[in-house]
């Protein structure tokens, strides 16, 4: 019984790591993605921003919203992510078959990228004042009692 036990134990402790050719081969995969993602004209299609403007967005997570390279990928790569999931209302699911990582590395990303783009709000935001209401929600009954 104890022989039993044992063996349970030590099954269960076996952490079950993929085959080195199947990792070597999603990272080539990610690499050629994302290459393919700086330097092509689909850039625009797939984040919704040019080459360089995309890198400077990329620039400024890094800098100014604390957004770093985690240990197998870059920020680029979140920030791409996070780009094509909220332009194209796309599920983590089809993100994950895409860049070859798991759903739950997907969202973990979005919501790093999320909170560093929340950091970034005094920088970028500027919040009504509510001296200055647009005629057509100060003349309609339906959306001015918000904005007294």
């Amino acid at each position: 019984m104890y022989y039993i036990t044992k063996q349970r134990q030590q099954l269960r402790s076996r952490v079950h790591h993929p085959p080195i050719q199947s990792t070597i081969e999603r990272e080539r995969v990610r690499d050629e993605l994302m290459n393919y993602l700086r330097m092509s004209d689909k850039c625009y299609d797939i984040v919704r921003m040019r080459p360089h403007a995309f890198q400077g967005f990329c620039d400024i997570l890094r800098r100014d919203g604390g957004l770093q390279d985690t240990q197998r990928a870059s920020v680029e790569e979140q920030v791409a992510k996070f780009l094509h999931i909220i332009s194209h209302n796309v599920k983590n699911r089809t993100i994950s078959f895409f860049f070859r990582r798991s759903g739950e590395t997907v969202s973990r990303h979005f919501h790093r990228v999320l909170r560093s783009v929340i950091k970034l709000e005094d920088q970028f935001l500027l919040q009504p004042d509510g001296s200055q209401v647009p005629t057509e929600i100060l003349h309609s009954s339906r959306f001015y009692p918000y904005f007294k």
